[in-house]
C-alpha cells in the first residue's frame, strides 16, 4: 500500500502542476501614462566646445609694438582686444596665448616662447588684463638691439569649470584643438 499511495500522490501532484501552469486569465486595460517618463530621444547637437572661447588669429607686425623702458630694461608691448577676458576669468579661468612667428616657419608655439637665432633672442609672453591680451618681447640678453617679431597671436579662454581639471598643464596648439574642437 506504500508504494501505490507514493504513485497515487505523485499523479494528483504531476496533474495539480500541470493544471496550474495551463491557466491563463483575460489580458487587464492597459495603464495610464506616467509622469516624468522621458519622451522620445531628440537629434544629436553640434560638437561644442565646451563653452571655450577662442579670438581668430591676429596679425601683429614691427611697427605695431610700443616700446617701454625701466629698470634698464628695454622691451616692447601690444594689446590687442579680448572682450570675454573679464574678471571671473581671471580669477576662476584659464586663459592661453599661442604665436605664428614667420622667421619661426609658422610654426605655432604656446607662449611664453624664446625664439633663438645665430645673433640674438627674443622671448615672447603675455599678462592679462580686464578686456585685453598683452603681448610682451623682452631681449633676454639685453646685449643687442631688439626687434619684435612679425606673427599672428591667438587667445583661448577656458572657464573656471572646465580650467580646474587643466590648471597648471601647459597645451600645445595640437592638444587645445583636439580637446576644445577649435577651427581655424
Amino acid at each position: 500500500m506504500n508504494i501505490v499511495y507514493k504513485l497515487l500522490l505523485s499523479a494528483a501532484l504531476f496533474v495539480s502542476i500541470v493544471s496550474l501552469s495551463g491557466c491563463e486569465g483575460p489580458e487587464g486595460p492597459a495603464g495610464k501614462d506616467g509622469t516624468g517618463v522621458p519622451g522620445p530621444k531628440g537629434d544629436p547637437g553640434a560638437p561644442g566646445t565646451a563653452n571655450v572661447i577662442y579670438s581668430d588669429w591676429k596679425s601683429v607686425t614691427t611697427n605695431m609694438w610700443t616700446r617701454s623702458s625701466g629698470a634698464g630694461l628695454v622691451r616692447f608691448f601690444h594689446d590687442f582686444a579680448a572682450p570675454p577676458l573679464d574678471q571671473t576669468v581671471l580669477d576662476k579661468g584659464m586663459v592661453l596665448v599661442y604665436v605664428k612667428l614667420t622667421q619661426d616657419d609658422n610654426q605655432i608655439r604656446p607662449l611664453p616662447f624664446t625664439v633663438a637665432s645665430n645673433l640674438t633672442q627674443v622671448r615672447l609672453e603675455y599678462a592679462l588684463l580686464d578686456k585685453k591680451v598683452r603681448l610682451w618681447c623682452t631681449n633676454p640678453d639685453q646685449g643687442s638691439a631688439l626687434t619684435p617679431p612679425d606673427g599672428q597671436y591667438r587667445y583661448i579662454i577656458v572657464p573656471g569649470g572646465q580650467a580646474g581639471r587643466l590648471s597648471g598643464r601647459q597645451l600645445s596648439y595640437e592638444e587645445a584643438v583636439e580637446l576644445f574642437g577649435l577651427r581655424d
